[in-house]
């Protein structure tokens, strides 16, 4: 691949694809892809570690142009690394990388295995992380899944899914969409 400064091919260019599973077992994949070189990741997380904020937060990072812009999750084991940085020459762009690595890397400070590597637009990232996670929280989510509870188990008195941090962080988004979507007159 070379180094991405020297990319000036359109074929590193991609579009992302963000696919959501519903919960299962305190369990959800999130599958990230980028076409067209056909990149694919499978990134789980569970709710002993809840990631949705951060997530939805290094987007709006990304949005704001605060590059580089990463975070880390802990997939109960493994840490995966998403990191995006700025294009070259391309302001409107970034180049999307995601890596793994296990616990003895992480002692060992031995740089993680590169599990997924686009290029992209800015608003692209934000519109499918923006499209995918609410469509998800409206069609998809299921807390007792989610928390893995069963139907056996005493009824808690938490907030469901959609507390305020995150629908607040989606708002921001969705108004980072519609002002920067060109009006046709």
């Amino acid at each position: 691949m070379g180094d991405p400064a020297d990319w000036e091919s359109r074929w590193h260019d991609s579009k992302l694809t963000l696919m959501l599973t519903p919960p299962s077992h305190g369990w959800i994949d999130m599958a990230l892809m980028g076409t067209p070189r056909g990149d694919l990741t499978v990134i789980r997380f569970s709710y002993c570690f809840d990631y949705f904020h951060e997530i939805l937060e290094w987007v709006q990072e990304v949005v704001a142009v605060n590059l580089p812009a990463e975070f880390e999750m802990n997939e109960e084991g493994p840490t995966v690394r998403f990191l995006a940085l700025p294009v070259p020459r391309r302001p409107d762009w970034i180049e999307l990388q995601i890596t793994r690595s296990s616990v003895q890397e992480e002692d060992d400070e031995t740089p993680g295995k590169l599990l997924f590597r686009c290029r992209l637009e800015r608003r692209q990232l934000a519109h499918e992380f923006y499209r995918r996670w609410e469509q998800w929280i409206r069609e998809d989510y299921d807390s007792d899944s989610w928390l893995n509870r069963s139907p056996r188990d005493p009824v808690e008195s938490g907030k469901p899914f959609g507390d305020e941090r995150i629908l607040k962080v989606l708002s921001e988004l969705r108004k980072y969409l519609e002002s920067s979507t060109p009006r046709k007159p």
